[in-house]
């Protein structure tokens, strides 16, 4: 079974580089799902100056709006939901906007989130769209949350202590069974494409993510590793699904980004294309005589560095990046990835005369 792919758009700021990454991956995604109000753990609301007019101009994508709430506790009035509600179709001019209830509802507070969602679903007159974690699996109040629901997003990736990982294959296909076999509305899968830093103080760990927070020296950095995706994704076609319908990225990334996937890599994983990296070294000259070696990754993934390259006829250098010159050769001293489709200069060198 193939599955469609979504995306969601979860960066606060809509730069021209997120611009140009919407515009070159609209095609690989039925929907973008734009991150457009954040409540914070403090009860104020965040808005997020989503483009519309690009939005609107795709060809081939539509989109909808999510409405994130953070905390452990609901402290919501569906009064104040209610508002915001109005507040954003009116400001998006979209009486008849589409939106995602994302609220990570504690399992013992799934009761009060079903007469929040009653309440919503009754003044809107219509059921809605929400996200919804593995644990709410556990509760004999799920079906009361999910009367009031048209479809579900459930999320797979960061929904466990963050020091055993992102993402485990394994407890991901166990949830979307369970899921499929216990619930009746159509559901969607929300896969990872980002990596994060895990900074501990104490008993508690937080996770930052890319572009939120400039990782302290001492954080423990996780990776996804794309060929764990490829191979989950193959499983998930192998099997007859009730009720599963599409596949969704969170998020959608940018060439800049340095922990998630590289939209090659992204691209690779929607069509199913072999994950290949492809290595090359070249010089360019540079501006002092000399000339800069190149390490390239034409690839679809991220590879590891080479532990040694040559370069001939070399005399002067100086090695960066993690490598070090020495009589023609440089040598990785530091193992770090190169990104799918990056260029990264890793020496200066002069030739002999």
């Amino acid at each position: 079974m193939q599955f469609p792919h979504d995306a969601y758009i979860w960066q606060r700021r809509w730069t021209e580089k997120l611009r140009i990454a919407i515009k070159s991956q609209a095609a690989l995604f039925q929907e973008f799902r734009c991150l457009a109000l954040q409540r914070l753990r403090d009860g104020r609301w965040i808005d997020v100056a989503i483009d519309t007019k690009l939005l609107n101009a795709l060809p081939n994508s539509s989109w909808c709006a999510v409405i994130r709430i953070d905390g452990a506790s609901l402290e919501l009035a569906a009064d104040e939901l209610l508002a915001q509600v109005q507040s954003l179709r009116a400001r998006l001019h979209a009486p008849q906007l589409a939106f995602e209830l994302d609220f990570d509802c504690a399992t013992s507070r799934l009761p009060e989130f079903a007469r929040l969602l009653a309440q919503i679903a009754q003044t809107l007159k219509q059921k809605l769209r929400i996200t919804a974690l593995p644990a709410w699996l556990s509760s004999k109040h799920l079906a009361d949350v999910l009367s009031h629901c048209a479809s579900v997003t459930l999320q797979v990736h960061a929904v466990q202590n963050p020091t055993s990982g992102l993402f485990s294959a394994e407890a991901a296909w166990r949830w979307a069974s369970e899921w499929d076999a216990r619930t009746k509305l159509p559901f969607a899968l929300a896969l990872p494409t980002y990596g994060a830093s895990i900074v501990s103080s104490g008993r508690a760990s937080q996770v930052l993510h890319e572009s939120e927070f400039t990782a302290p020296v001492q954080a423990t950095e996780l990776r996804i590793e794309a060929e764990v995706l490829a191979q989950f994704i193959r499983r998930l076609q192998e099997k007859t699904w009730r009720n599963l319908r599409r596949l969704i990225w969170f998020r959608l990334t940018i060439d800049s980004d340095t922990r998630a996937l590289a939209p090659a890599t992204v691209r690779a994983l929607v069509l199913q294309e072999p994950l290949l990296a492809r290595l090359s070294a070249t010089q360019r000259p540079n501006a002092v005589g000399g000339f800069d070696v190149l390490l390239r990754n034409q690839g679809n993934v991220d590879s590891e560095t080479p532990e040694i390259i040559r370069v001939d006829r070399a005399c002067v250098g100086e090695g960066s990046a993690g490598y070090r010159f020495l009589d023609g050769v440089l040598r990785r001293e530091q193992s770090t990835l190169l990104k799918a489709q990056q260029l990264r200069v890793i020496a200066w060198v002069r030739h002999c005369d």
